[in-house]
């Protein structure tokens, strides 16, 4: 069903790609029309079958009982299975066989006999040996920081394994520990499915396009959800490599293969992507394929919200560049250009003021080696005994780089003015005219950095919330983003009126950075979400349009329009009698709402007559209880937990449908920042030594690594989590002043 979606322009991924329908039994049914006589031992009862995977043959072991999931290897051939079943399970072509001795074992045994030495730990060959680990395989020095790294020493250094059983486990190539990768990732991947599928709400979606270093295009989904355990998720479900044109018909063709494979269609919700037009349009074929599929679709314009963070640069852009930035913006310090071309980026650059002309500085020093070099002995003459920081160039696409820009230069002017002093005089008595003068014209002069500090001060609050609203729960949340925006525009309004700003250039780039704040605010008009979470924070509701829109009526009139159409189309009544409480039994339903908070009554199950009847009553009195959630005073406290809120109130006497709905606005992320983190992952995955990794591999190592961020671990072992204790404790006492 997926290829019919895709555009005609695109061929179809082959069987190995993660976006490759998978294969059926009956797709081989030429193979039961003539079976293959199996005589090696392998198929033998209890030791092992043929399983089809991914449309591919493939033999699975029987006798792997202790594990996550058993070994399987390609079917083609019989080898890596007897090997698999003599050194792992003992089992030769005869049967039960002695377990011979190791590789290892074998030298070991060559070397010392048969007294192999017990050997005492050893702090310095310990720091020798790491050393000698981290220079021969690359490895970067802060993998000793990492918790997995030390999580594992320490279970190593507490279970006290003796050499046998180190040997036996040790994987002996890195197909090994591929294989260990997809058996842990199947087991994981079942319980993403399961929470998926019994997720409390409709489940939100963030999706973006990538190119990797390895030349190749992905689409990462991310989905957000609320568990029946009340815990808010957000984790990667799928990696695809995308082959094609980036057209939304093509991206929602991917999206539906994830939504198939993790059988979640009739649990869609809405969508945080960026505000490229291909997202529409994947938004208006993702629901018609739910039409196709009989699935009631998704409204594609009250449905798709825009990443605020996007919405945060794009404003930032036009307060810095104007109308014209990306043009210029494109012409970065990448490459080699010729004079001619160098001469008039430096033009374009300089006509944008102060800003303009240190980008054009910070250029020049960063534009070859030696002038690296010679601006970092300026810094260690100007900062004696300070760490130093080069400046760096802002981009199009990474949130508040100009700002972060910007804030480096102002730290380290005094060392840019004296190296371009310097640069200019050296260029006077030589040779050098053309950079002589491209300097000149950009030197800084007291009033331009008086310039810059005051643009620093405007973007400050725009660099805070940029990244506070990456963060879960109340300060990533959608309830944030008409409060902040009213705020956002508020402080440029203000700055407009400020008179320090009051400079014919700074006015001009407050009004740019304006008009599209204003522009963005007009596009949450069409999504009812926005509103209706506002009003579903206990510490802003209804009043904040009262209070905020207090000159415009007819605004406030329609926010509440939009919300009791919310309520009364889409959530009043949803839970019919016979629900049963999963959470809090029949002593929690008279809380009253101020003083919610979770039971510690014993769960129930069933319900009897009595409680049925008594349901209706509570379904009944719903209508109420959202007016009486609105007259009830606002909450003063403003570090509050929405989700917790929320699932506090699920189980309370006649609140639970407006439970459910607050839980499944509030679960709506506020930017679609996931994926450009999953990005980040993947591009420190693909290093140049490991750019030829399969697109199966990186999208299950990057979903595995998404999942366990998540603490989706299939497993859990009480002596990990002693282990885990133990290292706290360490550390604990170590910052102590302990020995």
């Amino acid at each position: 069903m997926r290829n019919s979606h895709l555009d005609s322009s695109i061929s179809i991924p082959p069987s190995s790609s993660p976006v490759a329908t998978r294969a059926t039994a009956s797709s081989y049914n030429f193979l039961q029309e003539k079976p293959k006589v199996r005589k090696s031992h392998i198929y033998d009862k209890g030791n092992g079958e043929t399983i089809l995977v991914d449309g591919k043959l493939r033999w699975q072991c029987n006798q792997c009982t202790d594990r996550l999931a058993p070994r399987t290897f390609a079917a083609s051939s019989t080898r890596n299975a007897i090997d698999h079943l003599r050194r792992c399970h003992q089992i030769g072509p005869e049967g039960q066989v002695a377990s011979g001795p190791t590789s290892a074992q074998l030298t070991i045994q060559a070397a010392f006999g048969n007294n192999a030495p017990k050997i005492e730990f050893n702090a310095d060959i310990f720091h020798s040996m790491l050393i000698h680990w981290v220079t021969a395989a690359s490895v970067p020095f802060s993998v000793c920081n990492h918790p997995a790294f030390r999580t594992l020493l320490a279970y190593l250094g507490t279970c006290r394994p003796n050499l046998k059983t180190i040997t036996k486990v040790i994987p002996q190539s890195g197909h090994t520990l591929r294989h260990w990768l997809d058996e842990f990732h199947d087991v994981m991947f079942k319980a993403i499915k399961q929470s998926l599928q019994s997720a409390l709400c409709r489940i939100h979606f963030s999706f973006d396009l990538w190119s990797g270093p390895n030349m190749r295009a992905y689409m990462a989904i991310v989905a957000h959800w609320v568990d029946p355990n009340f815990k808010l998720h957000a984790v990667l479900l799928d990696l695809h490599r995308f082959i094609g044109a980036h057209t939304g018909k093509n991206q929602a063709a991917y999206f539906w293969t994830t939504i198939q494979k993790y059988e979640i269609g009739s649990k869609i919700g809405k969508f945080n992507i960026d505000n490229a037009s291909n997202n529409d349009t994947a938004l208006q074929e993702i629901s018609q394929i739910m039409q196709l599929h009989n699935i009631p679709p998704i409204h594609p314009v009250h449905n798709r919200l825009r990443c605020f963070g996007h919405v945060i640069n794009l404003v930032v852009k036009g307060f810095l560049w104007g109308e014209d930035r990306i043009a210029i913006v494109n012409a970065g310090i990448e490459g080699h250009h010729s004079p001619d071309e160098e001469h008039r980026q430096l033009r374009e650059w300089r006509k944008k003021g102060p800003l303009g002309k240190l980008h054009n500085i910070i250029t020049y020093i960063r534009r070859t080696p030696q002038r690296l070099d010679q601006f970092s002995a300026a810094l260690q003459s100007t900062y004696p005994g300070k760490t130093i920081v080069l400046p760096i160039v802002g981009n199009l696409t990474r949130w508040s780089s100009d700002y972060e820009s910007l804030k480096r230069a102002l730290q380290i002017k005094e060392a840019i003015s004296s190296f371009i002093a310097t640069a200019i005089g050296v260029n006077r008595n030589g040779e050098r005219a053309a950079n002589d003068t491209a300097l000149i014209n950009d030197d800084l002069s007291d009033e331009d950095w008086s310039t810059l500090g005051h643009i620093m001060e405007i973007l400050e609050p725009f660099a805070e919330w940029s990244t506070r609203l990456q963060v879960k729960y109340n300060n990533g949340c959608i309830a944030n983003i008409l409060p902040l925006m009213d705020e956002l525009k508020e402080i440029l309004e203000n700055a407009k009126n400020t008179p320090r700003y009051n400079s014919r250039h700074i006015l001009s780039m407050l009004s740019n950075a304006l008009r599209i704040l204003s522009n963005y605010y007009k596009k949450t008009e069409v999504c009812p979400s926005y509103i209706v979470a506002v009003v579903l924070n206990p510490g802003m509701k209804m009043e904040y349009f009262e209070v905020q829109w207090d000159n415009r009526p007819d605004a406030i009139n329609l926010a509440k329009n939009i919300l009791n159409n919310m309520w009364v189309n889409t959530y009043k009544g949803k839970y019919p009698a016979s629900t049963v409480l999963t959470q809090q039994d029949n002593s929690s339903l008279g809380t009253e709402l101020g003083n919610a908070c979770p039971s510690t009554q014993p769960k129930y199950k069933f319900q009897t007559s009595f409680q049925r009847k008594r349901q209706v009553l509570m379904e009944s009195e719903g209508i109420a209880k959202l007016a009486q959630y609105l007259q009830e005073p606002i909450s003063q406290d403003i570090d509050m937990n929405l989700i917790e809120y929320w699932s506090n109130m699920f189980n309370i006497r006649g609140m639970r449908n407006l439970a459910q709905m607050a839980l499944e606005i509030l679960s709506i992320p506020a930017m679609s920042a996931e994926p450009e983190r999953i990005f980040s992952g993947a591009r420190i995955t693909l290093t140049d030594r490991r750019c030829s990794m399969g697109d199966d591999a990186l999208a299950k190592l990057e979903c595995t690594k998404s999942w366990i961020k998540d603490n989706f671990l299939p497993v859990t072992h009480p002596e990990l989590q002693m282990v885990q204790n133990l290292l706290d404790a360490l550390v604990a006492d170590e910052a102590q002043g302990g020995d």
